[in-house]
């Protein structure tokens, strides 16, 4: 009878450890889903940013669009007696 309770008693601890460790296992795996879908958020986030720039750079690089932004601001581009050419040893000498 005696061996019978010991069988038991390491029976019950072994289905206590394996319990234990699976419950230890669930929160992990909850806790990493977590951090998973935080990160995921975050790219879409900064994808979100990024194609936005891309937009913008898009607008900007045509000389089309840079010209009605510059109109818009009130620039006008320069004729060549308003450009004043200067050289590498004069702004050395300031």
């Amino acid at each position: 009878m005696k061996k019978f309770q010991k069988n038991f008693f390491l029976f019950v601890i072994l289905i206590f450890s394996i319990a234990l460790i699976y419950a230890c296992e669930q929160v992990e795996s909850k806790r990493m889903l977590r951090r998973i879908e935080k990160i995921k958020d975050e790219e879409n986030k900064e994808m979100e940013i990024y194609s936005k720039l891309q937009v913008e750079y898009a607008k900007l690089v045509y000389p089309e669009r840079l010209y009605e932004i510059s109109k818009k601001q009130g620039f006008f581009i320069p004729s060549e007696k308003n450009i004043v050419n200067i050289k590498e040893d004069e702004i050395d000498k300031q």
